[in-house]
């Protein structure tokens, strides 16, 4: 199929893309707090008002619930994507995140990728482009502000390396 969502005729596109975002969301605070207790915490009516901030793009009805929700956390929930692979999702401790830049994770979740030399992050290959949010950013970005400035609405970062 040539769909990204799988779509049939009863449902309405908004209503599967609002349950796709519900779902990232609810594993990224998984990832962050270690427990599903945080995502079964929220009321219908805070998912309510996150998925309407969301469709709005209401930045402050947005962070009305968001605030509690990305406080400093346990794990920081990242997405890799190289190429059109499946993608790496793992939780970054808060102890490594803190300590991470971009490329010092590149070099630990892709190492036939990037490597290090002399303490500074290189790519194996020319060709290959690093993105977060369309910007390319340098390797030394440390990874927990990018995280807190460049997270997507359902709180993970990701992050895009494409090889052409």
């Amino acid at each position: 199929s040539s769909q990204i969502l799988p779509l049939d005729n009863s449902d309405d596109v908004l209503t599967v893309v609002e349950r796709t975002y519900k779902n990232s969301l609810k594993q990224a605070l998984f990832l962050q707090n270690g427990s599903s207790k945080v995502a079964m915490s929220l009321t219908k009516q805070s998912h309510q008002k996150i998925w309407d901030a969301v469709v709005t793009a209401k930045h402050q009805l947005y962070q009305q619930v968001n605030s509690d929700l990305q406080s400093i956390p346990n794990h920081t929930p990242i997405r890799l994507f190289v190429d059109s692979k499946p993608a790496i999702q793992r939780p970054c401790s808060k102890t490594d995140a803190e300590s991470m830049t971009l490329g010092s994770l590149l070099v630990a979740w892709a190492p036939h990728l990037f490597s290090t030399r002399d303490g500074t992050v290189t790519a194996l290959n020319e060709k290959l482009t690093v993105s977060i949010q369309g910007l390319e950013l340098p390797f030394t970005a440390p990874l927990m502000e990018l995280w807190q400035k460049l997270s997507h609405p359902d709180h993970f970062l990701y992050i895009v390396v494409l090889s052409e």
